[in-house]
């Protein structure tokens, strides 16, 4: 019993030591600092990005067609638009 107990005892100071000896060597935020968190991925989910908003799209005031939203005349009847 008193064996195990040492044993986790020893074993354990072994582990800290470690711990201390790997996070003495890192170079982190100094204290008060800043500290960027990247985001999370989740594994089996869909992770693309969303799709870009559609063109919304018009139609002439003058003969009907659709037109894009980036359109200044009309393709058809070559009316002005907005």
């Amino acid at each position: 019993m008193w064996t195990a107990i040492i044993a986790f005892i020893v074993v354990f100071a072994i582990g800290m030591g470690i711990r201390y000896l790997v996070n003495k060597g890192r170079k982190g935020a100094p204290r008060g600092g800043t500290i960027t968190i990247k985001p999370q991925i989740n594994i089996g989910q869909n992770n693309a990005a969303p799709p870009p908003p559609a063109a919304k799209s018009a139609f002439c005031p003058n003969c009907g067609t659709k037109l894009d939203s980036d359109s200044a005349f009309c393709g058809n009847c070559g009316a002005r638009i907005g």
